[in-house]
């Protein structure tokens, strides 16, 4: 496993669970850079895995099949569809007559994608991260008990309170206008669109795109695009730290995650974003957003009142909405404070366990 959207939801899920007092065991293909706390009622296996393609996403394992064989569970949860994983859950859980809850997060191997009915027949139900892929869900099996349970948000650690001064300093920040993008550096992500509508702003913003380099080659062209369009306005990060996520999302005035279905090499992306976690980070930190309307990007935002919704692609349309954002403190300060309290209220982890057990005892 890695730190991506899916293993958040996962992991978060699974603490928030364990702390209600349910006994809670994860099954994770192993991988030396994760770590989290290891909590009363919570039980960590990594198991053996091989590789049946380059990618990682699609580990099969003959340990994770023995020990859903030996062990009594009242339910299994399978995180991500078009995968080994789910296939032999799903299949042991039949057998056993044991429910199954499945969560997918748009990951997978390319090989199952050829038969998504058949990934899709073995669960007992949905629990879908946004309506826009539970409708996914839905289309290969209709009729599926299901729902749809947001990710969380730690609001302990993600909330407007942070002295982000020095961060401003060191990055060169102070008296300018800031946008932020916060994601892993890929053609879906579209930030090649996000730099356009950028140039088109007045120089008294810079932009920060924080994120991993996922694609060299895209990550290139997205520098010589920053350089040509916006010399000296534009900072890449690279990957940062966990912890100093909430920082950056504290030292920014709007957020903004452009992606695409179709990326600047004519690649479409069906599942460029089935949610987008970081999107409800940087609303939890009291800030406005802007997002494309790709997948389930624009679930939870209310145009005009906590953010705004461009078509994908559409930098203009993208610059006139920072325009308005950047140049009114007050509209700011508003959206912000509404996705604050909008995130206490409704997407905390606290909720989406007890969602989750709700649609466990229904089975």
């Amino acid at each position: 496993m890695s730190n991506g959207g899916a293993e958040t939801y996962s992991l978060n899920l699974a603490s928030k669970l364990s702390q209600l007092n349910n006994e809670v065991n994860v099954y994770a293909n192993f991988r030396e850079d994760i770590s989290f706390e290891i909590i009363k009622n919570l039980k960590v296996d990594y198991v053996k895995t091989i590789l049946f393609s380059k990618n990682p996403g699609n580990p099969f394992s003959l340990e994770l099949i023995q020990k859903l064989m030996s062990q009594n569970y009242d339910i299994i949860h399978v995180h991500q569809l078009l995968t080994s994983f789910n296939i032999a859950s799903s299949v042991i859980g039949r057998l056993r007559n044991i429910p199954i809850v499945l969560t997918d997060h748009g990951g997978g191997w390319k090989f199952f994608a050829a038969f998504p009915q058949i990934c899709a027949k073995f669960p007992n139900a949905f629990s879908a991260v946004s309506n826009f892929s539970l409708q996914w869900l839905l289309h290969f099996a209709p009729g599926k008990q299901n729902c749809v349970t947001y990710a969380g948000v730690d609001t302990e650690v993600f909330n407007p309170n942070y002295d982000v001064q020095k961060l401003k300093q060191d990055l060169d920040l102070h008296g300018f206008g800031t946008v932020l993008s916060v994601c892993r550096i890929l053609p879906g992500k579209g930030l090649e669109v996000l730099i356009k509508a950028f140039s088109r702003l007045n120089k008294d913003n810079k932009l920060l795109i924080v994120g991993p380099i996922h694609d060299l080659e895209y990550f290139n062209y997205l520098k010589d695009l920053a350089n040509r369009m916006c010399p000296g306005r534009i900072c890449f990060t690279g990957a940062v730290k966990a912890s100093d996520l909430p920082y950056y999302y504290n030292l920014c005035d709007v957020y903004v995650q452009p992606s695409v279905y179709v990326d600047l090499y004519g690649r479409y992306h069906r599942f460029s974003e089935l949610l987008g976690i970081a999107k409800f980070e940087a609303m939890s930190c009291g800030k406005p957003v802007i997002v494309s309307k790709t997948g389930g990007l624009p679930e939870k935002i209310s145009v005009g009142i906590n953010g705004f919704v461009f078509d994908p692609g559409n930098d203009r349309q993208l610059a006139f909405y920072l325009d308005n954002l950047l140049s009114d403190d007050s509209l700011r300060i508003k959206m912000g404070a509404e996705n604050s309290k909008m995130v206490r209220r409704d997407l905390t982890w606290d909720k989406v366990a007890l969602q989750t057990i709700k649609l466990y005892r229904s089975l």
